[in-house]
């Protein structure tokens, strides 16, 4: 049987060394990570595919390398039910589908043109 289980919240700690080029602050950093979702199959992960908030990162560290920021910074609250869970519905295999097609068309950015991540097919015109 295959289950994907998905999870999202913050990793945080003491920033002690550089990691990613990133120079350590040696004060506690909290990381975003936006999804990360498990393929598991008899009873092992066999996948992992996961988005994680390194630009927040790079800010916390003062080493911003782009412009200032549009949108809110910081944390982020969980669930509204706080218990971050959510029952199936729907069909789960289409669910998938889309967001894997959204990550595998999104990743294409920086190397190739904004319009190559198909951003208009995968999110609301009113989203912002």
């Amino acid at each position: 049987m295959t289950l994907w289980v998905g999870c999202c919240g913050y990793y945080t700690g003491a920033f002690l060394r550089p990691w990613l080029d990133i120079p350590a602050t040696g004060r506690q950093v909290a990381m975003r990570f936006h999804d990360e979702f498990f393929r598991v199959e008899d009873g092992r992960v066999v996948e992992l595919q996961a988005v994680w908030d390194i630009p927040e990162v790079l800010m916390q560290a003062g080493v911003w390398p782009m412009g200032p920021s549009l949108g809110r910074e910081g944390q982020v609250p969980g669930p509204a039910t706080e218990d971050g869970l959510r029952p199936l519905e729907g069909d789960a295999e289409t669910s998938l589908a889309i967001v894997a097609t959204m990550l595998a068309d999104m990743v294409k950015h920086p190397r190739e043109p904004l319009e190559a991540m198909r951003l208009e097919e995968h999110w609301h015109s009113a989203f912002s």
